[in-house]
């Protein structure tokens, strides 16, 4: 079901190869991008995160344009297209951090808007365009109840293509649980057991997908951050704009 993808840098630059790559991804193969980021790189991050997480009260932030930087916690919010247990952290290009998100995940972002037929730098300005705006989030699922339902995303001129990061190495942050595809044959299928914190999986938007919950049974604590932490490069759509649609929730996988 996964495959190894070419460098990103490469196939920026080949059409060739990026015509091949959506075809595997269309046919639901999931792709793997490794090492995008160093995986030392990767623990100083959502160790910051995680600082962020226990000493800021979270907020829900509406996505509209000048929208700061945030951290929310979702446990079965019903405002979100998709039912979830996560802390959520996002980051919109118009505001600055520490770690220059935007600049480190500049990569995954410009290849995601070639495969959806859009120029490179489409939507990562500090202007939305077309009524949406890049975003880059990080979501931690606390062990013992972090989980997303099973879903579709939708497909369109801004999205072709789901790049997801992993941030957490699966056997040793946490043994249970995690990402999960569905194949052709209709059977989910783990992937976390075959990725590195720094790989990106990409995937089809409308491949249902969720995240089964982490460590099941283990004692919930959502400021000690013992999980699984992901990042996922956004398009999304503003507050009140209709031109996108709604992800489609699955329920339980």
């Amino acid at each position: 079901m996964l495959f190894e993808m070419d460098p990103l840098p490469l196939l920026e630059a080949d059409a060739g190869r990026r015509a091949a790559l959506q075809a595997r991804i269309a046919a639901h193969e999931v792709g793997v991008s490794r090492g995008v980021v160093d995986p030392g790189l990767v623990a100083r991050l959502t160790g910051w995160l995680a600082g962020v997480g226990r000493a800021s009260l979270p907020n829900y932030v509406p996505l509209t344009p000048g929208a700061p930087n945030a951290h929310r916690v979702n446990r079965w919010d019903e405002r979100s297209f998709v039912r979830a247990n996560y802390h959520q952290f996002s980051f919109n290009p118009w505001n600055q951090d520490p770690f220059d998100v935007f600049r480190l995940m500049a990569p995954v972002f410009r290849l995601r808007n070639l495969l959806a037929g859009a120029p490179p730098e489409k939507y990562l300005g500090r202007a939305p365009e077309d009524g949406s705006i890049a975003r880059m989030l990080f979501h931690f699922y606390p062990s013992g109840e972090g989980c997303m339902n099973l879903h579709r995303d939708p497909v369109g001129p801004h999205q072709a293509a789901v790049p997801l990061m992993v941030l957490s190495r699966f056997g040793a942050d946490y043994s249970a649980g995690g990402l999960v595809l569905q194949d052709a044959a209709g059977v989910l299928r783990p992937v976390d057991a075959a990725l590195a914190p720094g790989d990106v999986v990409w995937f089809h938007p409308q491949q249902p997908h969720g995240i089964e919950t982490i460590d099941p049974g283990a004692p919930s604590d959502w400021l000690s951050f013992r999980g699984r932490w992901s990042g996922v490069f956004a398009v999304n759509k503003l507050q009140g704009e209709a031109s996108i649609a709604d992800a489609a929730d699955l329920g339980r996988g």
